[in-house]
């Protein structure tokens, strides 16, 4: 059985003008949407770094506020805060910086989380505690909203990272990023130096006759896991694309009494699909032309859709581009039961 998604087509000045927007709401109405009507209602977003040109800003937004509150649902814009510096990494800097974006203008308010809920997922035969914060423990219903780009790690960016990362606790991120942290084995190790080179920000090094990583710096990317022709190199506890999407299970797969079943809904909108994510102040360069949005039910097909139509507009691959695997946060959601990659697409 397939999933269905649903594809508008169009550029950013088609869907903040709201030119294609009455497409977008009829898609939305097809899943659901007024089963959203008089309930709380978590918009999950990403608000924009400081210096990010390419995050959605609130003109496109604005639209999905504004059909929330005509059906009297009870809006409110979320993210969670941050652990590297910059304008988000404390709720009072995030909310500062939602502000200077212009979010809380659009007459419903701004939440901006952390603290939560720990949620319990198993993975590989392993449970692993996410701290899943209160805005989506206690929402009644979800709708995602995210910018569809690619990223240094994951390689694509959209519905299941909005959560995996977007939707847990300081906390629980770094957690995320330590689980795929390299771990050397000293007797497989040739000291070629190949994790050396592939390291992107200069957390491993050969000191002697022994490979050091710097934990401090290093972010979980495997890069250097995957490089090492040997194999002397394993991740601490488990790949960071899969407890990413563990991540986004236990925010959006409903374990636990703690965290409210849900009636979801998820939007992709493909317009300034920048190569890195919308955490970085300097994003570009855009790698490929605006195709549209992406609806649907199921996040695991909005992104494998997703995928596959920024990779026909950009005529490459995105893991080309990215040097990363777009694809496999995305398997291993589905392999956590968040829904199919296989999706009949329906052009409105």
């Amino acid at each position: 059985m397939k999933s269905k998604v649903i594809f508008i087509p169009g550029s950013r000045g088609d869907f903040e003008s709201g030119k294609n927007f009455g497409k977008v709401l009829s898609a939305m109405n097809e899943f659901g949407l007024k089963d959203f009507a008089k309930k709380k209602v978590l918009v999950k977003l990403h608000m924009g770094e400081r210096g990010n040109e390419f995050y959605l800003k609130p003109k496109t937004i604005k639209h999905f506020v504004d059909a929330l509150l005509a059906i009297k649902a009870k809006p409110f814009l979320f993210d969670t805060v941050v652990r590297y510096e910059g304008g988000r990494n404390t709720k009072e800097k995030h909310m500062a910086t939602a502000k200077e974006h212009g979010f809380d203008k659009l007459g419903c308010p701004v939440v901006i989380g952390n603290e939560g809920n720990t949620v319990n997922v198993k993975v590989n035969g392993n449970t692993y505690g996410f701290e899943v914060a209160k805005g989506v423990c206690d929402a009644e219903c979800v709708l995602s909203v995210a910018h569809g780009k690619g990223h240094v790690m994951s390689g694509f960016g959209g519905s299941i990272k909005a959560f995996g990362m977007g939707g847990v606790s300081k906390e629980s991120k770094g957690f995320i990023h330590a689980a795929g942290a390299p771990v050397v084995n000293k007797g497989k190790c040739k000291l070629c130096e190949v994790c050396v080179k592939a390291c992107m920000i200069g957390a491993i090094e050969r000191e002697g006759d022994s490979i050091i990583v710097d934990y401090t710096k290093c972010s979980g990317c495997e890069r250097c896991i995957r490089a090492c022709p040997s194999g002397a190199l394993k991740w601490k506890s488990e790949e960071f694309d899969m407890m990413l999407a563990a991540g986004s299970a236990a925010c959006l797969n409903e374990f636990g009494a703690n965290n409210k079943p849900k009636k979801k809904i998820f939007v992709n909108v493909l317009v300034d699909i920048s190569k890195r994510c919308d955490c970085a102040s300097r994003a570009g360069p855009v790698i490929a032309p605006d195709v549209g949005v992406v609806v649907s039910d199921d996040p695991v097909a909005a992104d494998a859709a997703s995928i596959d139509l920024i990779e026909k507009a950009a005529g490459k691959s995105m893991k080309e581009i990215e040097n990363a695997d777009p694809r496999l946060h995305v398997r291993y959601a589905q392999q956590l039961g968040m829904g199919r990659m296989e999706y009949d697409i329906v052009r409105y």
